[in-house]
């Protein structure tokens, strides 16, 4: 339930495979996916991503920071997920209409410095769903700790998303939201404008493995029975695994990089796999503007294309000469 929490909220994070927990820089919606890196460089902006996403689906993300003290910033944004339009009818496909769907999240957040290069933060989520006359109310806390170890230019942060319950259901049976906890791992080579970083996400759940009962059976000539499909151990540590690089060309411009191993396992055809689970995109600065783009391929059938655009509204404010 509530899977629309999941999707990624800018276009950098769905360049770098759709995770990101432990990058502290001025991005903004680096403190929705970890609250705990919030910080003061933050101060002021305003964020709006937005996706054209696969059949008329369209996805996207606000959000505005403040700076609370020297060692607080504030988080307030609003996540939400269109489905689009659907055709109404009865059991006999006697069309009466249409009806639409969505799903929308408000999100208060705040993060802290603490000591010896450690922040950390929570995030607050009061979640509507709705599809044609139903309904369902739901809260949820993201909770972010991360450890910064600036001499190595080294990043961690441990979180745990989407704590929480449904208050109202669609149909009286409450169902679990998508808890998710989180490792995150981030480097910056000393000699080189090059930043890698590796997210391990669903620690909860030891096995997110999935065999697709479609596929071609198999037959085995010796026994004439149908050979059992199976997911190596190495391939069931790898589906927790998301990749991501980013190339700092300058101030004003990146070239990031992203591999997602489950998406690129369960999303491909069986003997057709293309680009699926790679994505790829890039952040240029522009005036007073920081523009990102990605490129995702969640499927052979199509890319979703991710826009952000993000201004510090200070710079727009007249200062005396």
């Amino acid at each position: 339930m509530f899977e629309s929490l999941n999707l990624p909220p800018s276009a950098r994070t769905a360049a770098l495979g759709g995770q990101q927990i432990a990058v502290i820089d001025n991005e903004l919606t680096l403190g929705f996916q970890n609250p705990a890196l919030l910080n003061g460089e933050m101060h002021n902006q305003a964020t709006f991503n937005q996706v054209n996403y696969l059949a008329d689906i369209s996805f996207g993300y606000a959000g505005y920071g403040y700076e609370l003290d020297s060692v607080t910033t504030f988080l307030g944004g609003v996540q939400y997920l269109n489905y689009g339009e659907f055709i109404r009818a009865d059991e006999f496909g006697v069309q009466n209409g249409t009806f639409s769907g969505g799903d929308f999240s408000l999100v208060a957040g705040i993060g802290r410095k603490w000591k010896y290069g450690l922040s950390y933060g929570a995030n607050f989520k009061f979640i509507y769903s709705q599809l044609a006359n139903y309904s369902s109310l739901g809260v949820a806390l993201d909770l972010g700790l991360t450890h910064n170890w600036e001499e190595a230019q080294m990043v961690s942060s441990l979180v745990i998303r989407n704590l929480g319950t449904q208050i109202t259901s669609y149909s009286g049976n409450r169902e679990g939201l998508p808890l998710d906890i989180q490792l995150g791992f981030s480097k910056r080579l000393a000699n080189a404008p090059l930043r890698l970083n590796v997210t391990a996400h669903s620690l909860n759940i030891p096995d997110i493995s999935f065999i697709n009962p479609n596929q071609s059976v198999i037959i085995n000539l010796e026994t004439g029975q149908p050979e059992v499909d199976s997911v190596s151990f190495g391939d069931k540590v790898f589906r927790h695994l998301v990749f991501g690089g980013e190339i700092l060309l300058s101030k004003n411009f990146h070239v990031r990089m992203g591999y997602n191993h489950q998406m690129r396992q369960e999303l491909t055809l069986e003997r057709i796999k293309g680009g699926v689970g790679y994505s790829w995109g890039f952040g240029l600065r522009i005036w007073r503007f920081h523009v990102d783009y990605a490129r995702a391929s969640y499927h052979l059938a199509g890319a979703s294309n991710h826009f952000s655009i993000t201004s510090n509204l200070s710079s727009w404010m007249k200062t005396e000469s």
